[in-house]
């Protein structure tokens, strides 16, 4: 994308600016893989002001650790990090960022407008205690964090800061965990809390009513279906509204990360909602949760399709405003560093090869081929399987997660290349894309036909890709069809691995289509200008 094309929607943020004498104002609500995080932050380089709830959301793909910090360390708990366990290196995560139980976070947000709510200090604390407590699904003994970690705010003078935070948001304790070990005072407080709530909750229920219009809307945009909303759908959002109602209105817009935008349609505010895969089934299933979801793509001011085939399901949901949005992809730290040629020596003498594929795509596959999971990595291992039987000095780089590990690793020894593949732990994102510059190609997936963020980010290293994807499908998306090398069966597969080890002039020539592909059609600059026309035209059609 060229500068002048940027112009556009640089020019009507400084225009709104001008207007207002302030930022446009966003804020994202919901995190998975980090895609809020990524996307705020782009638009905050273009003069947006954008912040970002995460709420009840700790694993480390939704941290902005998980993107930003070069880290050395393991972390014990993927779902629920403890990010002390790790030397981030004077990594601190943004103050725009805010993590923790919804009400904190609710709570943050709103203070860092209206001064005589809250100390924001005491509140950015508490939700920091709280990302460092284990998952109540594992406990406190699994993971090493205990009394200890209250202890330690005792020490540092913080014990009554989080206290006062407690008591700040007294209406509210029900959403806020309980911590057991976190001393009396504290403990006993929050039965005092929660016993006045329950209290007003249910002088509130009587006062409880039908949603007339939302029920309407069901009528008009989804009436044809056999199941139909219920007031027990909605019900269980009320307690919360109140204070999303009152954080809402110091924002332009709102922006819904998969089922997340269902708070700014309670709320009946100017939303914009983003899919990454929960367009796909959800909102067709006849479950609370598939109803309003569907409401929520349904009454959108527009929504964000970022995977090229959901397009099936946004006119089977007859949409009438979607638009593609590419899944955002950190491009901070694309040059190859020092660490890069360290990783490409060390897996080159560990594997005795001077080939390397990289297969960083979750580990699931099965022969009944489910659409929701499904990334064909069997196929891939099968073409794999014989191109290094035939390439001695070739070799192959996997990642350990998903819910097929053991049956991939069954499958790699029942052809004979189990020594030929090299096993990681997942790996942040500065980790990912060293790997990728230590190896000549990227293995994406194999059944679906489309692709997530592998594969732009491998493109835009100027990686080759392999991977199965569906033009049909793509070309409502693309003017031009990504560079990938087409890899649907084991034959495939063999065939593009053959042609890149052979052809050092032609694999050097993919690298340079990748790169160029990647710039005009996937890159920040394209995303970014792509939001801001959408929010222009929101905007400006709710401004009047």
């Amino acid at each position: 994308m060229t500068a002048s094309s940027i112009e556009p929607a640089t020019r009507w943020v400084d225009a709104f600016r001008q207007r207002h004498g302030r930022d446009l104002r966003v804020l994202h609500i919901g995190n998975i893989a980090n895609n809020a995080y990524r996307i705020a932050g782009m638009l905050r380089q273009r003069g947006v002001h954008c912040d970002v709830l995460c709420y009840d959301y700790y694993h480390t793909m939704g941290c902005p650790e998980w993107d930003s910090a070069d880290f050395t360390g393991e972390l014990k708990d993927q779902a629920r990090p403890d990010w002390r366990q790790v030397d981030l290196k004077g990594f601190s995560r943004p103050r725009w960022f805010a993590q923790g139980p919804m009400m904190l976070a609710v709570q943050y947000l709103r203070s860092q407008f209206e001064g005589d709510l809250a100390d924001p200090e005491a509140l950015w604390q508490a939700m920091s205690f709280h990302c460092q407590l284990p998952d109540p699904a594992t406990g406190a003994a699994d993971s090493g964090r205990s009394r200890g970690d209250f202890d330690h705010l005792i020490r540092n003078g913080k014990a009554s800061l989080l206290r006062r935070t407690y008591q700040q948001l007294k209406p509210f304790s029900r959403r806020i965990p309980p911590v057991a070990w976190a001393g009396r005072k504290v403990v006993g407080t929050l039965r005092k809390i929660r016993a006045k709530y329950h209290a007003r909750r249910r002088r509130d229920a009587l006062k409880h009513a039908r949603l007339d219009w939302l029920h309407e809307a069901w009528s008009q945009k989804l009436g044809d279906r056999a199941d139909t909303l219920l007031v027990e759908d909605y019900e269980g959002y009320r307690e919360i509204m109140p204070a999303l109602n009152a954080l809402f209105q110091h924002y332009d817009l709102i922006h819904g990360y998969a089922t997340d935008g269902v708070y700014p349609m309670l709320a009946r505010r100017p939303y914009v909602a983003l899919e990454h895969g929960t367009i796909r089934a959800i909102p067709f299933q006849p479950t609370a949760e598939g109803r309003l979801c569907a409401l929520t793509f349904c009454l959108a001011d527009d929504v964000c399709i970022t995977n090229a085939d959901n397009i099936v399901a946004a006119r089977r949901l007859k949409l009438d405003r979607y638009k593609f949005i590419p899944h955002p992809i950190d491009e901070t730290h694309f040059d190859p560093d020092s660490q890069s040629e360290t990783l490409r020596s060390d897996l080159r003498r560990k594997l005795s090869a001077d080939f390397i594929v990289f297969h960083p795509t979750r580990q699931h596959w099965e022969t009944s081929r489910p659409p929701s999971w499904e990334k064909g990595n069997d196929i891939f291992i099968r073409g794999l399987a014989r191109f290094l039987r035939e390439t001695p000095n070739a070799g192959a780089s996997f990642v350990n997660w998903g819910k097929t590990v053991s049956q991939s690793n069954a499958l790699l020894s029942e052809l004979g290349i189990a020594s030929r593949i090299h096993w990681i732990e997942p790996v942040p994102h500065r980790w990912m894309i060293r790997y990728m510059h230590a190896t000549e190609a990227t293995a994406d997936q194999f059944y679906l036909g489309a692709f997530g963020s592998i594969t732009p980010l491998a493109l835009g290293l100027g990686k080759p890709a392999l991977l199965h994807l569906n033009q049909e499908v793509h070309d409502w998306c693309f003017p031009q069809p990504p560079p990938v090398l087409p890899s649907s069966t084991p034959e495939e597969v063999y065939a593009a691995l053959k042609r890149l080890q052979d052809d050092p002039a032609w694999r050097d020539q993919v690298s340079r289509d990748s790169r160029q592909w990647y710039a005009a059609h996937h890159s920040a600059a394209v995303i970014t200008e792509r939001l801001l026309a959408m929010y222009e035209s929101v905007v400006q059609v709710n401004e009047g």
